[in-house]
């Protein structure tokens, strides 16, 4: 598949109208030379091959990082310095592959956290459709063992249900009540979540001070 699968599928259109309509009416058959070309074209870029694949262009959350930190106060992150950051929908099949590095993170931090921030995300999709849950802080369970990873210990918050449209955003590398935090703060400094839902999200987690820092902040703008 090419950049432009969607232009394919329109070619693939075109030339099955014009197939018809030449079909239909009955035209000499060197007139099909303009169905067989869109037909090319479109197969060209919707068929898998070896060509240039397709890749939704990387987002990046370090300006949010950054701010966030000086928001907070560097001490808070009690010297971690970065994670991964997962968005998915609720709809979405259990494989994400929407993870983001963010900041710097340590080489034997790296399989974990990748396997901890998807975890949370998929956790929190479960819960939301059993248990009504908006983070998964409300399920986490610290002596939680994952057979499949040894790394891995323990079922934590960082994930968030972070608009009506049930798209989730989640996070592993920092302390967890920051890591919580820092999903919030991109999803109001991007626009994605609004400030009803934020405020149901504090009710809910009453008892993370940076999430309530948040709210007093968002409240004097």
């Amino acid at each position: 598949m090419t950049k432009y699968p969607f232009a394919g599928i329109g070619c693939l259109i075109l030339a099955a109208v014009f197939f018809y309509l030449i079909v239909d009416g009955d035209h000499p058959l060197y007139c099909m030379s303009l169905p067989a070309l869109f037909f090319i074209v479109g197969a060209y870029h919707i068929i898998p091959g070896k060509r240039e694949p397709y890749e939704k262009p990387e987002e990046s959350f370090e300006s949010e990082f950054l701010s966030f930190k000086e928001f907070v106060g560097e001490e808070a992150f009690q010297g971690r310095t970065g994670g991964y950051f997962n968005s998915k929908g609720i709809m979405a099949s259990q494989a994400s592959r929407n993870i983001i590095p963010v900041g710097i993170i340590p080489e034997e931090n790296k399989q974990k956290g990748f396997f901890i921030v998807q975890e949370k995300a998929n956790r929190l999709m479960e819960t939301f459709r059993s248990l009504g849950h908006l983070t998964s802080y409300e399920s986490r369970d610290p002596n939680f063992v994952f057979p499949e990873n040894t790394q891995a210990r323990g079922q934590w918050g960082g994930a968030v249900i972070i608009d009506k449209y049930f798209t989730i955003y989640a996070f592993s590398g920092f302390p967890e009540l920051l890591d919580e935090a820092f999903v919030c703060w991109v999803a109001w400094n991007r626009e994605k979540m609004t400030f009803d839902d934020f405020k149901v999200i504090c009710e809910r987690r009453s008892d993370n001070p940076y999430l309530q820092k948040i709210l007093e902040y968002i409240l004097k703008k």
